[in-house]
């Protein structure tokens, strides 16, 4: 696949990736003994993996959460732009108030905006390119992230 050239095209790329990386259920049917929904496991398993965790296959199991992660570890401007994206994707694509939700960057008008916002979007299309789904790092860490996974997590990947 080709990069999308347009930043309307990113954007809908993006959301696509976003909602196919989010649980669409977040309870079951069930009700604890206090009468509170209780989570759909897939969820749970989801919620609190760390943004590393991987299948029985060694796939990342949330690679938009992954990605994030990885441009917040590399701080400065990467880490911003991780913030941006992820307010992006909560706000259903709309760019403008994505940029104007960061104090630094409220005043941006225009060109400006618009710019950064293909900017970040191009950057995370490149990670993206580089096996999304597969783990980046070290296989031992590997073998001990799956060492460590609770039965409701086993369930989820089924």
């Amino acid at each position: 696949m080709s990069e999308p050239s347009s930043l309307a095209a990113l954007v809908r790329w993006f959301l696509a990736e976003s909602a196919d990386d989010i649980p669409a259920r977040t309870h079951n049917r069930e009700t604890d003994a206090g009468g509170v929904p209780e989570w759909h496991a897939a969820f749970r398993a989801w919620l609190t993996a760390p943004p590393d965790a991987v299948d029985k296959e060694g796939y990342v199991r949330s690679p938009l959460r992954f990605w994030l992660w990885k441009m917040r570890g590399n701080g400065g401007k990467d880490s911003r732009r991780a913030e941006f994206l992820f307010r992006l994707a909560v706000l259903g694509g709309d760019w403008q108030e994505a940029v104007h939700a960061r104090r630094s960057m409220s005043k941006w008008k225009g060109d400006m905006a618009e710019a950064y916002a293909l900017a970040s979007l191009r950057i995370f299309w490149r990670l993206m390119q580089q096996e999304p789904r597969k783990f980046v790092g070290d296989p031992k860490g590997l073998a001990e992230r799956r060492i460590g996974k609770s039965e409701a997590q086993h369930a989820a990947e089924g």
